[in-house]
């Protein structure tokens, strides 16, 4: 499972290319790319994907029973850069970036970053999109101790001042080296959404190899893994939904993210949509946080969990996280009947928790929802751990999953 994950997410430099990624993996299997507004019979068993913005793709696999879905998410915290990005600063040039989602800052000193995203180039016929990558492309310096004799002591960093990464001794502009990565001549430049990303590659560590750090593993492990399962699911009387959406961590309200019409316009190219959604079931997979052996005063006493546990469920009382007591048995019972390992995660009654892929996307498309992931330290960090074992509980849990369908009926679930 690792050596899958680790080419996804060291491929996966931005939301853009995690989508592509994904959608070269439904390609190699078989799916068929469409559009919201296909006027093709869809065949049942037949696989199609969608994807809107270049960044955000749902897959499904058609069919006449429930919808068995999960939702995971494209994009990561980082640095985006400004329209007009360059800073001359002395003799070197310097990228002027604004935060994009909740980023630990001072992870990102001192590592290899790339500049990637997408660029818009003008044609004779009107505009045309390209993904971009330029390897090892810029750093953000730290200021030597020397200088900054307080360094041990507890920094605030400003994101305006001290995130400026070094880019250029020449002068030369982010536009150019967009272009000439792209093969393209500065005049056909317009525009692009351009992102700083940590270049180095997901490596295991421990003394049995039980670890892996990597950049982006929220949410880049859960994505791999769920469609890593979506597309190896074994075909059932359900509708098998496979959802990857951007803009999670700056709020979702965007075009690509959960809090659009994205899944509803996608599930309207099938039949009977409303009669359906009542025997139907999302889960939202997110990362969760893993007991931190140096804090654990940080954790709920009794509801925490632990890297190399298995797959995580979660707990909130103001439905932050929307699993509640039907979803979480029925998801129960799939990790059981999977060979899947399961633990259970509650914040502190005094730290509040963030919302979710699952609650938001509920507004739009309303079904049983069980907020899951696996467990992680250091997230939103520019470089992350995980355990490896845990990621084959998920995929054997997520397989089992989109194998199942479901009969809720009032008081009653089937499974199937």
């Amino acid at each position: 499972m690792t050596d899958g994950l680790f080419k996804y997410i060291a491929a996966s430099k931005t939301a853009f290319h995690a989508a592509h990624e994904a959608a070269k993996m439904l390609d190699e299997a078989g799916f068929l790319r469409i559009g919201l507004n296909t006027d093709i019979p869809l065949k049942n068993g037949r696989g199609y994907y969608v994807m809107r913005g270049m960044s955000s793709i749902i897959a499904f696999r058609a069919g006449d029973g429930p919808f068995m879905i999960t939702a995971a998410h494209s994009d990561s915290p980082s640095f985006k850069l400004k329209e007009t990005a360059e800073i001359r600063s002395g003799s070197a040039v310097t990228l002027n970036s604004e935060k994009y989602g909740g980023m630990i800052m001072s992870t990102w000193f001192d590592r290899p970053l790339g500049i990637a995203g997408r660029a818009v180039f003008s044609t004779e016929n009107g505009v045309e999109q390209k993904l971009f990558d330029i390897e090892n492309a810029a750093i953000i310096p730290s200021l030597a101790i020397h200088l900054n004799r307080d360094a041990n002591n507890g920094c605030k960093y400003n994101a305006q001042k001290d995130m400026n990464a070094l880019f250029s001794l020449t002068g030369k502009t982010v536009n150019e080296a967009i272009c000439t990565s792209c093969g393209k001549n500065t005049s056909e430049f317009i525009s692009a959404d351009v992102y700083l990303y940590n270049a180095e590659l997901p490596k295991t560590f421990g003394a049995e190899g039980e670890f892996f750090a990597a950049p982006r593993i929220d949410d880049l492990e859960s994505a791999y893994i769920a469609l890593k399962a979506f597309i190896d699911a074994s075909p059932a009387r359900c509708t098998a939904v496979f959802c990857l959406f951007d803009s999670e961590e700056v709020g979702s309200s965007t075009n690509e993210g959960a809090d659009s019409d994205f899944l509803a316009r996608t599930l309207s190219l099938l039949n009977g949509v409303e009669k359906r959604l009542d025997s139907s079931m999302m889960l939202s997979i997110d990362n969760a946080h893993a007991f931190h052996p140096n804090y654990p005063e940080k954790y709920d006493p009794q509801n925490r969990v632990y890297l190399g546990g298995g797959v995580v469920i979660k707990h909130s009382a103001n439905r932050k996280y929307s699993t509640d007591a039907l979803s979480s048995a029925i998801f129960t019972k799939i990790c059981e009947k999977a060979g899947a390992r399961v633990q259970h995660f509650s914040n502190r009654s005094d730290v509040p928790g963030g919302s979710t892929l699952g609650n938001i996307s509920s507004t739009h498309v309303s079904v049983l929802t069980a907020d899951i992931g696996l467990c992680q330290l250091a997230m939103h960090s520019a470089c992350e751990t995980a355990s490896t074992a845990d990621a084959d509980d998920m995929y054997r849990a997520v397989k089992q999953f989109y194998s199942t369908s479901l009969c809720i009926d009032g008081e009653k679930a089937d499974i199937f």
